[in-house]
């Protein structure tokens, strides 16, 4: 479509990669269908979650329907670790309870849209979602660029002027 994205099935059955590509042409370029708030079209998506993910550090996209019908965007800073859960057995960093091998387990999102500084205080407060479902497909898209194997969330690519300037 317009922005230059496309996207090339290629099942090695010109007439069922016709199809998957009518598909993907009908679902992305209109915003009621690929978008849960119907505002933008898939091309649209991608660069916000681009953006988001270079100044915020990262992004979170939410499947929703199933098949998946439509995404859910949302500002990677409303992944969190109420105060009262700190304590647990679970191992949760930055809204991210991860299993025995570090594989994300659940994503915690808070209800409402505090800022990053606020603290968000009771369990309560987050809704939980799966990583993934019973097949193994992704449940929460989390977007971000890891620099270590450990990293549960991203890092602004703005990092250094912030180092530099705290510095002096």
């Amino acid at each position: 479509f317009k922005s230059g994205m496309k996207y090339d099935a290629a099942t090695g059955n010109p007439k069922a990669d016709l199809i998957i590509k009518k598909a993907w042409n009908a679902w992305a370029t209109n915003p009621r269908k690929c978008d849960a708030r119907g505002r933008s079209n898939f091309a649209g998506l991608a660069k916000l979650i681009f953006r988001a993910t270079i100044v915020d550090g990262d992004h979170v996209v939410l499947p929703r329907g199933h098949p998946y019908r439509s995404l859910q965007c949302m500002e990677g800073h409303r992944l969190r670790t109420p105060t009262n859960a700190r304590n647990r057995k679970d191992v949760i960093h930055c809204g991210v309870m991860k299993n025995a091998q570090g594989r994300p387990r659940e994503y915690w999102i808070s209800r409402e849209d505090h800022g990053p500084m606020n603290e968000i205080k009771a369990v309560s407060d987050v809704t939980k979602y799966p990583a993934y479902d019973y097949d193994g497909n992704p449940m929460v898209l989390h977007v971000f660029n890891p620099e270590r194997v450990s990293q549960t969330r991203g890092v602004t690519a703005f990092i250094r002027l912030v180092e530099n300037a705290t510095a002096h």
